[in-house]
């Protein structure tokens, strides 16, 4: 299969692991077009400067020889010899949309790749238009917009997964706290910070791999690459009112005490991650299978299901 990956400008998550995840698997089958520069080893941007520090997702590809259709090329021209044509931001690409859809009853276009909608955004609003035209795959759904819409969700590049549950974990929670209800945990308030506290993911990797807990939660929508990151290196989420997210929206698969730990108050944090850290035994248990959740969202993984879910 050759896919035309129709890119946006600027980091996104969703758009950037699917590709990501497409590209290791199809390698120059998958086009990006344009080129997603932040996507590449090579890509000049100062990592620092990139959305969270660049940390995880960008500038990993190696730069491939890509049969890629000229930058002013319409979307028509550009579509022709692929079987596939994404859209990877419908809602930041309606022109682009506008004018694939205006010619798409054309006869002479009948030979055109089929399209698929991707929606990343954090607001649950979905480009209607485009949700009749084709498989609509939107991140924050809903039981209102399941009807027109397919899931899908982020994933993790398979390299940055630890390949065990370390050992030695001295620390009761990872640094990074984003929840202010957490802050009442005296532990917390303590040793932990809000706002970024690494400069280098590999400092920000081994905080979590040496963590019993990893606290993330909703920020604009409900899925974050945080709950990835926390669990593939080895670190049990602790998500806060992961109970009031809908079951059709993303991430999928997380399980109250059985990979995770959720919680609404501060009291309910501390007494159930007591609790597991005073059995030794069952923390394992919940740490193998919050890893074992990251390794089925690993975007080769991901990528792999999502081209199966075409057919469907």
């Amino acid at each position: 299969m050759r896919i035309l990956f129709l890119t946006t400008p600027g980091e996104d998550y969703l758009q950037d692991s699917l590709f990501y995840g497409l590209r290791r698997r199809l390698g120059a089958d998958v086009v990006d077009w344009p080129r997603k520069d932040v996507m590449y080893a090579d890509c000049p941007r100062p990592s620092a400067e990139l959305y969270g520090r660049g940390f995880t997702l960008w500038k990993l590809l190696p730069p491939i020889d890509v049969d890629r259709p000229p930058a002013d090329a319409s979307i028509h021209d550009a579509a022709g010899g692929f079987d596939l044509l994404v859209f990877g931001s419908i809602r930041r690409q309606r022109a682009e949309f506008a004018a694939w859809n205006r010619r798409r009853g054309f006869a002479r276009f009948t030979d055109r790749p089929q399209a698929v909608f991707l929606d990343g955004e954090d607001k649950t609003r979905l480009l209607i238009p485009a949700a009749l035209r084709g498989r609509y795959y939107k991140r924050e759904r809903t039981h209102g917009t399941a009807p027109l819409t397919r899931p899908i969700s982020f994933s993790i590049p398979a390299a940055k997964i630890a390949l065990r549950v370390a050992a030695d974990k001295p620390r009761r929670f990872a640094t990074h706290v984003q929840c202010e209800e957490a802050y009442r945990i005296p532990w917390i308030a303590e040793h932990c910070k809000s706002s970024y506290a690494f400069d280098t993911e590999d400092a920000y990797r081994a905080d979590l791999a040496s963590s019993l807990f990893g606290l993330t939660m909703r920020k604009a929508g409900w899925d974050c690459m945080r709950h990835y990151e926390v669990a593939a290196n080895g670190c049990v989420p602790a998500f806060w009112k992961l109970g009031e997210k809908p079951a059709t929206c993303a991430p999928h698969g997380l399980v109250d005490g059985v990979n995770c730990v959720a919680f609404d108050s501060a009291e309910e944090l501390d007494e159930r991650t007591r609790a597991l850290e005073a059995d030794p035994a069952a923390y394992a248990e919940v740490a193998r299978a919050a890893l074992d959740w990251a390794r089925a969202h690993s975007a080769e993984a991901y990528a792999e299901r999502w081209l199966d879910s075409l057919s469907r």
